[in-house]
């Protein structure tokens, strides 16, 4: 088997995902993995940060495609992960334009497999990939005091109205402090900082990414998001869309459309 070193012809697809228009929504590489080719972790971590995009996908090709099951990894510039939102939609949706005839599909994560749906039109073209993202959903014992959130976010200090916020879990590996804001206007406040964002996780959730996922609801089905991780923010963030979606319907039934990526131009 042929390592990264001896193999310098992998391909690769860029995709905005979360969007209908070019240079919208959030930024996705999938790189190609071809049978009989092995790439470390340190390999795949430092083409992710080459990338330099939220998350990289690994799409690791497979020697009977009928099966339509592949098995994918997800790195960020800093760590693998589980399970992500908008790598799991961005590659479906590659493989459902690749494979016109697939209506159903297995993407093989470390959080899971995830089953895809295709919704496509009468000529074979694929208007959307559905995802039933496997879940777990866990809410940490030790929520975040306002104090901590206020250090970072100084310019909304003096509008955060609760006296702590949840730490919420969807899989082991991947955790969001869910803060609710009381307007569009604190919302559009909220910077990137150099403070990495830290927590209390729970030890047998550990080791996790974790992110500062801010919030404001213009109504019970209407949401504005924006997704801070130190010096990152991310246009569109399904895993943790998945989180706050989860923890306010708290088990019922509830449908909500969450808008995030308006302060950085790339709803």
């Amino acid at each position: 088997k042929q390592t990264m070193k001896a193999y310098q012809g992998m391909k690769y697809t860029v995709l905005d995902v979360f969007t209908s228009h070019k240079f919208a929504g959030n930024q996705l590489a999938v790189v190609d993995i071809p049978e009989g080719i092995v790439l470390t972790q340190d390999e795949k971590h430092t083409i992710a940060r080459e990338f330099n995009y939220s998350e990289t996908v690994f799409l690791h090709q497979q020697p009977d495609p009928s099966k339509h099951e592949w098995n994918i990894d997800i790195f960020t510039t800093e760590m693998e992960l589980p399970f992500a939102g908008h790598p799991t939609i961005g590659t479906a949706s590659l493989l459902g334009w690749r494979n016109r005839d697939m209506m159903l599909c297995v993407l093989l994560t470390k959080a899971g497999p995830i089953n895809i749906r295709y919704d496509r039109d009468s000529t074979g073209t694929c208007r959307s990939a559905t995802a039933s993202i496997p879940h777990n959903v866990h809410i940490h014992t030790q929520p975040v005091p306002r104090s901590l959130i206020a250090s970072q976010q100084p310019n909304i200090a003096h509008e955060l109205q609760a006296e702590s916020y949840p730490l919420v879990s969807p899989v082991k590996g991947m955790t969001f402090i869910l803060v609710q804001l009381p307007s569009r206007e604190s919302l559009s406040k909220v910077t990137v900082t150099a403070t990495p964002t830290t927590a209390s996780i729970d030890s047998e959730w550990g080791p996790s990414f974790c992110a500062n996922y801010f919030y404001y609801a213009e109504s019970e089905q209407q949401i504005h998001t924006r997704m801070i991780e130190g010096a990152l923010e991310d246009p569109a963030t399904g895993s943790a869309a998945c989180t706050l979606g989860a923890y306010l319907s708290q088990g019922k039934a509830k449908s909500i459309r969450i808008t995030q990526g308006e302060d950085m131009g790339r709803k």
